[in-house]
């Protein structure tokens, strides 16, 4: 776990995906204008969690874990070729 979700009330039948960019974050798709399930509408989609001030790594696949016991953002490890 990298960044614990302060809301696990994420919604199960939407993705969510970690966007790096100017405003990391936490984003999932708008529908058309408006982002029916909260956050802000951005070009990348519907922002519902900052992560810009969170120094990510662009090394790194960060995604979403929805799970209502531990939501957050994770990585997965990388993995060194011997």
């Amino acid at each position: 776990l990298l960044f614990p979700l302060p809301n696990p009330n994420l919604v199960t039948n939407i993705n969510y995906k970690v966007v790096q960019s100017n405003l990391s974050g936490v984003y999932y798709d708008a529908m058309g204008s408006t982002c029916p399930y909260g956050g802000t509408l951005q070009p990348d989609g519907c922002l519902v969690y900052d992560l810009s001030s969170a120094g990510l790594e662009a090394s790194k696949l960060y995604f979403v874990r929805k799970n209502f016991r531990w939501p957050g953002v994770y990585y997965y490890p990388q993995v060194i070729a011997p």
